[in-house]
């Protein structure tokens, strides 16, 4: 299609009608500036009663490209860009306002789908490492390296007996400025 002077693809056009910046800041203006328009509210909105992605895509999204994009068959498409279409005068003028429309429909749908997804989901409790036994077998310390090494953990029976000094617990070891070893998770 010809814009003016220029070759465009008609998907490019109508993403340019919305959109019209790369810069997130315009953009996320640009969208709440169209949900806040009287004629975006939710009530406004017919379409939104339909809850099925097939409708949405095969038979609203194509009925409207059909009818307003290429204007019933009037305005056709032409990969040769030398010999391209002009759009009609009054083309961006009468499709803007759908376009906007349509990107409204896509916001408040996202949303939906994103709410529903929501509720599907099962909330996860946290999982929790049991704490262990408080015993002198579960954390030794090397006193020489300053390392302190989990039963379970390579090292834990490795260190020689000379080097041993045991403790409770894993914050009692760090209190007493030991670190964990490394090769320990």
């Amino acid at each position: 299609m010809r814009d003016g002077a220029r070759t465009i693809s008609l998907h490019t056009f109508w993403d340019d009608l919305i959109r019209g910046s790369e810069r997130f800041q315009s953009v996320r203006n640009t969208a709440t500036a169209l949900r806040l328009q009287p004629a975006h509210t939710r009530a406004q909105l017919p379409e939104l009663t339909g809850t099925r992605f097939e409708g949405w895509a095969r038979q609203e999204s194509f009925s409207v490209a059909k009818e307003h994009a290429y204007r019933n068959g009037q305005l056709r498409g032409n990969k040769d860009q030398q010999h391209a279409e002009v759009f009609p005068a009054d083309y961006s003028a009468t499709v803007k306002p759908l376009a906007e429309r349509r990107i409204v429909l896509a916001g408040y749908r996202l949303a939906d789908v994103l709410t529903q997804s929501e509720r599907h989901l099962t909330p996860v409790a946290p999982t929790e490492i049991p704490p262990a036994a408080a015993s002198d077998d579960n954390v030794r310390g090397n006193t020489r390296s300053k390392v302190y090494h989990l039963s379970g953990c390579p090292g834990f029976n490795t260190m020689s007996q000379t080097n041993i000094i045991t403790f409770t617990s894993a914050a009692e070891a760090q209190q007493a400025g030991y670190w964990k070893a490394k090769n320990w998770q």
